[in-house]
């Protein structure tokens, strides 16, 4: 199946970046500061996440009446990004990305993320080179990754038909069908298993399992 495809479009945290534990201690820790309840594990945490990232805020017991979601959401990317010593990528993601480059495939990182702070993300493993793009947005507020996909594509003149697009959510799932281009889901990252099985696109254990295709 790889064979067939001349890109591939990585979403990066929860697909590349094994940040799940990550963004949820995050979490907790700003809901904490705020005599809030935490998010009670990962499982819970897969259940309400969602773009755009507001709609996660809420679920997760924010109050946008107290204090506006833009003082939320700089808190949380200012804690986020001051952990880079906590940044880990799963196991296996760096052999796959060293072996489609060997294979001739290009490789794009099409990301929700604050494009400067993807830069730094990546940077801390030493892996641009493997990426002809690092596609992010402009600002911090993850609403959606579908418009800066779609210039990509269209101002290299690509074959959608020759494009995969790997991600860990159901927004990677709606980005793939706006791009028009194929996809394939990975239950290690921000969604569980159930809900991306709804997508009615293959849904690979494990990065490792590209392989099997």
């Amino acid at each position: 199946m790889l064979s067939n495809y001349d890109y591939v479009f990585w979403d990066w945290n929860g697909t590349l970046l094994d940040d799940v534990e990550l963004a949820l201690h995050c979490a907790n820790d700003l809901l904490e500061k705020r005599g809030l309840p935490p998010i009670d594990g990962v499982s819970n945490y897969q259940e309400i996440f969602d773009f755009p990232v507001i709609e996660y805020y809420k679920r997760a017991g924010f109050d946008f009446e107290r204090e506006s979601f833009d003082v939320i959401a700089a808190e949380y990317n200012t804690l986020y990004n001051s952990k880079h010593a906590m940044f880990k990528m799963f196991n296996g993601s760096l052999e796959i990305l060293e072996t489609l480059k060997g294979m001739g495939k290009k490789q794009v990182v099409l990301s929700a993320a604050q494009i400067s702070n993807l830069h730094d993300a990546v940077n801390v493993f030493d892996i641009a080179h493997y990426f002809e793009g690092i596609l992010g947005l402009s600002d911090i507020f993850a609403k959606s990754k579908k418009a800066i996909g779609q210039k990509y594509i269209s101002d290299h003149g690509l074959d959608a038909s020759k494009i995969l697009m790997i991600g860990d959510t159901t927004h990677d799932h709606d980005v793939a069908k706006a791009l028009g281009v194929d996809c394939i889901l990975i239950p290690n990252g921000h969604h569980p298993k159930h809900k991306l099985v709804m997508c009615g696109v293959p849904v690979l254990d494990d990065i490792k399992d590209l392989w099997t295709l």
